[in-house]
């Protein structure tokens, strides 16, 4: 072999190896995540980010960047691998404010806020005009209960970007905690002059009137968002949920079936259309929601579950009174010997009685977990408090009371329905074998 050969082979392995070195690796994971990342493909950026880590623990620029593409993927467990992922970022370069920022934001997520103001002051002491910094900071003292402090703060924020949304809605929402809302709706108004496209600030402002009471205004400015972006399938659903409220349930139903329109391969409208029938006792038409949207996504359970606990509900009465009617016993259906009918008729009520329960414990629940969230955004009036801690002891109660008893009215009901049927019930011929 020549001396030129070997030196070619020599070159071509050094490219080789050079080409695969872990330092060009983890740059191509970075290049990809980057992109996956601006193309809204986060699952697929926190695997590329991953790589990049598991490659150089060391590398701060891509801990920060895997932090934030688990902060977009939208999923909440998701948030603790995030705070870890930038409090290594931060360990290993402090100076990387947007990442201070973010475990600032999560700090205020989790209502730890006095470390979201240590986070905050943090960053100003090294940059005095960040704006995030200043909204960071007004969110902590809002959560600390230091309103003023909070209102200096956010207002400095707009001072230094005047553009910007978000800040208004911060600050119209501790106006409206402080149950100043003729302040809170002129701020909300400042946001939407400022971007009248902003679906955020015409929901702030139509929650707002609602607040007020004032239903016509809060109407008009759900159907203002709509109008903005007709595709959100969430804004349609919030108009029903308004109309429900105001029990103008021809309308809530027809927006509802709306959103169905404007998602077709969502089987959330049908889910919701099915719990609104229901609500209204119209049984046969709440199955048939529940079945369209098992239908849609077949793989997801949500829908499946709606309708096994509806059939399983309404089976075990409607097989009985059935076969009470068509059994024939003496010369004349069983259905006419009063312990029979008694024994139905007690089915029926406790069916009712746990329709009613579920009912009203969703009701309960629903309203906490309302409350909870708006606590998430803005501090919540002394109205609201009381109103939260009212609903949690109801929830807690109602919860479990009520897993307990439509548990063991199941239970009986598919018993009492086997009496009915007698020695049949435990034949393949009737469908009560397989319920009970």
């Amino acid at each position: 072999m020549s001396k030129f050969r070997i030196i070619v082979i020599c070159i071509l392995m050094i490219t080789v190896t050079a080409c695969g070195s872990p330092e060009q690796k983890k740059a191509k994971h970075m290049e990809r995540g980057l992109k996956y990342f601006n193309d809204g493909k986060y699952n697929e950026a926190i695997i590329e980010y991953k790589n990049a880590v598991q490659i150089s623990p060391k590398d701060s620029d891509a801990h920060y960047r895997l932090g934030l593409a688990l902060i977009r993927s939208g999923r909440i467990q998701d948030l603790s691998n995030a705070y870890k992922e930038f409090s290594q970022a931060v360990e290993i370069a402090p100076d990387i404010i947007d990442a201070q920022i973010q475990l600032g934001n999560i700090l205020i997520l989790s209502r730890e806020y006095s470390k979201a103001r240590e986070k905050g002051e943090l960053v100003l002491k090294k940059e005095p005009d960040n704006v995030d910094a200043h909204l960071l900071l007004g969110n902590a003292f809002a959560g600390l209960k230091k309103e003023g402090d909070a209102i200096h703060e956010i207002k400095k924020a707009i001072e230094l970007d005047p553009k910007r949304v978000t800040s208004y809605l911060n600050l119209g929402g501790i106006y409206a905690a402080q149950r100043n809302l003729n302040d809170a709706e002129r701020i909300y108004k400042e946001a939407i002059s400022i971007d009248g496209k902003s679906i955020q600030a015409r929901l702030a402002l139509a929650n707002l009137y609602y607040l007020k009471k004032d239903m016509t205004a809060a109407e008009e400015g759900y159907k203002e968002a709509i109008s903005i972006d007709p595709e959100n399938l969430s804004l349609h659903i919030t108009l029903g949920r308004f109309y429900s409220s105001q029990k103008r349930y021809k309308e809530a139903e027809a927006k509802y079936i709306e959103a169905g329109k404007v998602a077709p391969e969502n089987p959330l409208p049908q889910i919701i259309l099915g719990d609104f029938y229901l609500s209204q006792n119209r049984d046969d038409d709440a199955a048939a929601a529940y079945q369209k949207g098992d239908e849609i996504k077949p793989d997801e359970l949500t829908a499946k579950k709606r309708l096994a606990s509806f059939y399983l509900s309404n089976s075990k009465i409607d097989e009985s009174l059935k076969y009470a009617k068509q059994r024939i016993q003496f010369g004349k259906p069983i259905i006419q010997f009063p312990a029979v009918y008694e024994l139905l008729a007690v089915m029926k009520a406790k069916l009712t009685a746990s329709r009613s329960l579920l009912y009203e414990t969703a009701r309960f629940v629903d309203i906490y977990k309302t409350l909870i969230h708006i606590s998430e955004e803005r501090e919540l009036s002394k109205e609201e408090k009381d109103e939260i801690r009212k609903y949690q002891k109801l929830a807690d109660i109602f919860t479990p009371l009520s897993k307990g008893l439509l548990s063991e009215f199941c239970n009986q009901n598919a018993y009492d329905a086997l009496q009915i049927h007698g020695g049949s019930g435990f034949m393949k011929d009737y469908p009560i074998e397989r319920i009970y």
